[in-house]
This record gives C-alpha cells, structure tokens and sequence, in this order.
C-alpha cells in the first residue's frame, strides 16, 4: 500500500517538456483510450481509422487496469504495472508511442492519472480529451458524460474541423 501511495505521487508530478524539440508531423494522431471507461473501445478504433482519421496515421495505446503482470494475452495494453516505482515508464509500449512526434493527441478517458502523464509528458499541436478534471493538459475538452457511447464523435468532428485538422 505505501508504495503504491509512492507511486501515485510520482505519476501525479507534473512534467515539464520543451516545445522547442517538437517537430511537426502534420499526418500523426496518438490515441490513448482507457478501457475501462470504455467498454465498447474497439468499435471506437474501427470508427476513428475508417472515418474520422481516415487521412492520417493513427497510433492506439490503451490502458487496462486488469492486465496481470506478464498478461501474454494482454500484451498490447498497459496498466499501472507498466510504471516503475518513481513513475518511470517500464513498458516497450509506453516508450514506443511517447517517441513519436504528434499532430494530434486524443484522450479517451476521465480521470486516470497514469494516462495524464503521457499525454502531460507529449508535445503536440493539438490535444482533445474528455478530462473534466485536469482541464490544463488539453488544448479543447469535451463533454465527459458523452464518452460511455459514440456521441462524442460529431462534437470532436466539429472541433476538429473548426481548427482546420480535417475536412
């Protein structure tokens, strides 16, 4: 339990990146989906690659808090085991997508402070999210009541034409 209590701390810390080492990539969206909160999330990838992101290059993480340490079934999602004790990131998935240089950050979830600090920890454009709570992490937030089914989709379309990102 205290170390848990450690950890949060550590993940709860504010990080600090340099808008200067950004480098525009003007087709790349990150998609960070707690699944969770989501229980429908595949018909949501579905939705996002054939119609809203149709033009760009998509990448997904999603988080799981019921994956098992070792999951070999689960091995394409994270969960709170995939930081170290000071709020490192421990897993290959997590290092691979904050490697990434993004256009767009999209956060598919609530309140989930391990998901906060990689879109807290990214430089991008543009972040959408649906986190009432933490509203200084992204540039536009929506309603997070809207997030339990597909309605959200034609208010980020919306939002996503007015800033010119799609047509």
């Amino acid at each position: 339990m205290f170390l848990k209590l450690i950890k949060d701390y550590f993940i709860k810390k504010e990080v600090k990146i340099n808008p200067e080492s950004y480098k525009p990539n003007c087709d790349t969206v990150g998609v960070v989906i707690d699944k969770g909160q989501l229980p429908n999330y595949k018909e949501l990838i579905t939705l996002l690659q054939n119609d809203v992101f149709k033009d760009f290059s998509l990448f997904f993480l999603i988080f799981d808090e019921k994956k098992a340490d070792g999951d070999k079934i689960n091995s394409d999602y994270i969960s709170s085991k995939s930081y170290t004790l000071t709020g490192g990131f421990k897993d290959p998935l997590i290092d691979d997508f904050v490697k990434k240089d993004y256009f767009l950050l999209l956060g598919v979830y609530q309140n989930n402070p391990y998901l906060n600090k990689i879109i807290n920890c990214k430089f991008a454009k543009y972040k959408i999210g649906f986190n009432q709570v933490n509203n200084h992490i992204f540039n536009v937030s929506l309603n997070g009541s809207m997030i339990q089914d597909a309605e959200f989709i034609e208010p980020l379309k919306l939002n996503l034409k007015s800033f010119n990102i799609i047509k």
